[in-house]
């Protein structure tokens, strides 16, 4: 999603680093080959059935106005299913926290579903909308996901996703920003590690606008 011009430096670091979507991490970078190092696409391991997840997922709520479409988000595989459905709720997760009024960096559902670096340019991220003013408006749609999977039990999630029909909005003056000269189209790495309850936390975030095609 496009932040609007007026966004401080501080949330447009962060805005390559998270799809609002949000999504964020420790070492991200906007100009990066979209590569996280170690991961293998067909590693054997993936095959594996994951032990069953004692965490109870929360309930993420989306108010009208904003829409997310999840294109191909499942697997026949156990295991990659458990990375895509968290990796998605991930994201509802962050924008669920910028279109609550003011938006809520603290969102616990946020800190559900990102740890480390990616929690800490999550907040950055939606902390920008707070103290700006704005929220999120019109549809986003998340497309191709590939998950793999490395050695030492991490995994990584890789997708696109088309910003073209979503934009900000001024929360007092209801005016919406539809204005931009960069593409639409962004390519999201995304790093995630299993913790103690089974839940697939984002740890890492890496982007590249203009990587993917609709």
């Amino acid at each position: 999603m496009r932040p609007r011009p007026s966004l401080p430096a501080t949330a447009l670091a962060a805005a390559a680093a998270l799809l609002l979507t949000a999504c964020g991490g420790g070492n991200e970078t906007s100009k990066d080959s979209g590569k996280i190092e170690g991961a293998h696409q067909d590693d054997k391991s993936s095959a594996e059935s994951s032990p069953p997840s004692s965490a109870k997922r929360p309930q993420i709520k989306i108010p009208n106005g904003f829409e997310m479409t999840f294109e191909r988000w499942e697997s026949t595989d156990p295991k990659e299913n458990a990375v895509l459905q968290d990796g998605r709720e991930r994201v509802r997760a962050v924008n669920e926290a910028i279109l609550q009024n003011p938006a809520n960096p603290e969102s616990p559902h946020v800190s559900f579903y990102n740890a480390e670096g990616a929690l800490d340019s999550g907040k950055r991220w939606i902390d920008g909308f707070k103290k700006n003013g704005l929220t999120i408006t019109g549809e986003v749609r998340y497309l191709d996901p590939q998950v793999g999977f490395r050695d030492d039990g991490s995994a990584t999630l890789v997708y696109c996703a088309d910003e073209s029909k979503g934009f900000s909005k001024n929360v007092k003056t209801g005016k919406v920003d539809d204005e931009s000269s960069s593409s639409p189209y962004v390519r999201y790495t995304t790093l995630l590690k299993k913790n103690g309850e089974g839940v697939w936390q984002t740890v890492r975030v890496v982007n590249e606008r203009g990587a993917c095609k609709g």
